[in-house]
C-alpha cells in the first residue's frame, strides 16, 4: 500500500484511482475531451485497482480495494496525509449505497455527497450515464438508419420510461435473489413482452435462470411485473429509475427491451438480434462520444473529477 501511495506522490500531477476498465475508459474519454479543449493533454494519471498490490487487498473487491486505500490514508501523518490528498482522488460506484430499495425505491431518491477528492457515481455505477433516450435514438439511427424508420423512434420515445421502469426492477430483483453475477449476459428479447402499456417479464425469463440451475422462486415473475407498475404509477420521466440500474443488467435489460420493439416494427428478429447483442464497442465508444457532448450537469461528478485531476496540485 505504501509503495502505491510513495508512487502516486512521485509522479508530476495527481492521480484519479477508479474500480475498473469501464470506468478507465470514461474516465480518459472525459480527460481526452478536456485535452482537445485546451489544445494540449493535461498532467494527471488514471488508475485501475489493480495497480495496488498489498496483502491488505488480497480477495478483495474492487471498491473495497479503494475503501482501503482511503483508510490507509486516514492512517497517515498529518503532514503525509495532506500530501497525498492533494494528489490522489478516487471514482467509486455508489451501486445502492444510502438508497433504501426492495423491488422498488422506498424513499425519495437523492443524490449522494460529494466530498473532493473522493467522488461517487450518481447511479450505480459509470454505465448509468448512457442510459438516456437521446444517446440511445443517436446510437441507433447511426448505426441502423436502413432499418429503422421513424414509427419505430415514435414508439421508442413514448416508451423510453417504460423501458427504465423495466430495468430498474429487473436489476433490483436480480439483487434481492443475490443474482448479479450469475445473472449476467442472460436477459433477451423473448423475455419480455409490452402488455397493457407496460413491458413485462415472461415465464421465459424464469426459464432461462432455472437454466442456470437458479432456484427460482414461484412469485418472482409476479413480483417483478407487480412492481413495474407501481413504479410508474409514481415516475412518469426516466428519473430516478435510470440511477436504480444495476450498471451491467440494467443495460442488458435496456437492450433487451429496445430489441424486442424493434422486433415488433421489422419482419425479421435478425436486427432486433443484432441491435441486441452485437456491436458492443461500437455501442460503448459511441456512447463515450454522445457523454463529451452534454454538459456539465448531465456527467456529475465525472467531469467534477476531471476538472479536478487535471488542474495543478497545490
Amino acid at each position: 500500500m505504501h509503495g502505491y501511495l510513495n508512487t502516486v506522490l512521485r509522479r508530476t500531477g495527481k492521480t484519479l484511482l477508479v474500480e475498473g476498465v469501464t470506468d478507465h475508459s470514461v474516465m480518459t474519454r472525459l480527460k481526452r475531451s478536456r485535452a482537445a479543449k485546451l489544445g494540449s493533454e493535461p498532467d494527471g494519471h488514471i488508475d485501475i485497482v489493480e495497480l495496488v498490490q498489498d496483502p491488505s487487498t488480497s480477495g478483495l473487491g474492487k471498491k473495497e480495494v479503494i475503501k482501503t486505500v482511503l483508510r490507509e490514508i486516514q492512517q497517515l501523518p498529518p503532514f503525509l496525509q495532506a500530501r497525498v490528498i492533494a494528489k490522489l482522488g478516487v471514482l467509486m460506484d455508489r451501486e445502492w449505497d444510502d438508497i433504501e430499495v426492495e423491488l422498488q425505491l422506498l424513499t425519495p431518491w437523492s443524490a449522494p455527497t460529494q466530498v473532493k477528492p473522493y467522488f461517487v457515481t450518481l447511479g450505480h455505477s459509470v454505465e448509468n450515464y448512457f442510459f438516456r433516450l437521446d444517446g440511445i435514438e443517436s446510437y441507433l439511427r447511426q448505426q441502423f438508419f436502413l432499418e429503422l424508420e421513424q414509427p419505430f423512434f415514435n414508439n421508442l420515445k413514448t416508451r423510453f420510461n417504460q423501458i427504465i421502469a423495466f430495468a430498474a426492477t429487473y436489476s433490483l430483483a436480480m439483487r434481492r435473489e443475490h443474482w448479479i453475477t450469475r445473472g449476467s449476459g442472460l436477459i433477451s428479447l423473448e423475455h419480455v413482452e409490452w402488455v397493457g402499456g407496460r413491458y413485462i417479464a415472461r415465464g421465459d425469463l424464469s426459464a432461462a435462470l432455472m437454466a442456470r440451475n437458479l432456484q427460482v422462486p414461484e412469485d418472482f415473475l409476479e413480483n417483478i411485473n407487480i412492481n413495474i407498475g407501481t413504479y410508474l404509477e409514481q415516475y412518469h420521466t426516466p428519473e430516478p429509475g435510470r440511477w436504480l440500474c444495476h450498471g451491467h443488467l440494467g443495460e442488458e435489460a435496456i437492450w433487451a427491451c429496445v430489441a424486442n420493439l424493434v422486433a415488433e416494427h421489422l419482419p425479421t428478429n435478425r436486427i432486433a438480434k443484432d441491435i441486441e447483442r452485437g456491436h458492443k464497442d461500437l455501442r460503448f465508444n459511441h456512447a463515450l462520444d454522445f457523454m463529451t457532448r452534454e454538459t456539465l450537469e448531465d456527467c456529475i461528478p465525472l467531469e467534477h473529477a476531471i476538472l479536478w485531476l487535471t488542474a495543478e496540485a497545490a
